[in-house]
């Protein structure tokens, strides 16, 4: 998306912080409102004119594919999940600690 917006960083940062308020909206009532939100930004980003049309085409069917992923990424779907505010880093690495604890406190791996 990036190359779409050339060396106009005032587009760009606009672009990126419509995307951000789009994607941490929790609420569930904005569920209905995700549609017109998503249509602006796009409409944000087809309003530039600084790349070839390919590059532009790349990046259109790239944020298409994003919306309709919407309910893994936009908070206003995902907050229905359980996560106990632990996110999957931290279960990577809550699991690798452990791990690291059993195999280290056994010593039977380094007596081989």
């Amino acid at each position: 998306m990036r190359k779409l917006f050339g060396s106009d960083k005032a587009a760009w940062r606009a672009f990126v912080d419509m995307f951000w308020r789009i994607a941490k909206r929790s609420d569930l009532l904005s569920c209905a409102d995700f549609e017109a939100e998503f249509a602006d930004l796009t409409a944000l980003a087809r309003a530039t004119t600084c790349c070839d049309e390919k590059t532009r085409e790349l990046a259109f069917e790239w944020l298409a594919a994003l919306g309709e992923r919407r309910e893994q990424w936009a908070a206003r779907f995902t907050w229905k999940h359980l996560t106990l505010d632990v996110h999957s880093t931290q279960r990577a690495e809550a699991i690798h600690s452990a791990l690291q604890h059993i195999i280290s406190s056994s010593d039977k791996i380094n007596k081989l």
